[in-house]
């Protein structure tokens, strides 16, 4: 999933890889926040991971989220983010890993 993001969390480019994952059409994700799509419980972390990808001279920034899809599942996102701090963007680049973070909590002794 690649997508590139306002400073302010509104998504101005989305991939196709978003609604093949999530179900979401591009008309449906593009001039909102990401955060409408975040668990409450990622929001600060997404936010703190952000800022921090803004500091100069930084290789980017990585982070896990829960994105709802569009039937109200839960997916795990693993992310990497860049920044172009003149142009107030992050580019991000997602990947589903929900299934592998599922069966381990599924099954905690292993």
């Amino acid at each position: 999933m690649l997508c590139t993001v306002g400073f302010d969390g509104t998504l101005h480019r989305v991939n196709g890889e978003w609604e093949k994952t999530l179900g979401w059409s591009s008309d449906e994700l593009l001039g909102r926040s990401i955060t409408d799509y975040m668990t409450p419980a990622d929001r600060q972390a997404a936010w703190e991971a952000t800022r921090a990808a803004r500091v100069p001279n930084t290789p980017g920034a990585q982070l896990t989220t829960r994105l709802r899809a569009k039937d109200g599942s839960w997916h795990w996102i693993d992310w990497n983010l860049r920044t172009v701090n003149d142009e107030r963007l992050v580019y991000a680049s997602g990947r589903d890993v929900t299934q592998r973070l599922v069966g381990r909590a599924a099954h905690p002794s292993e």
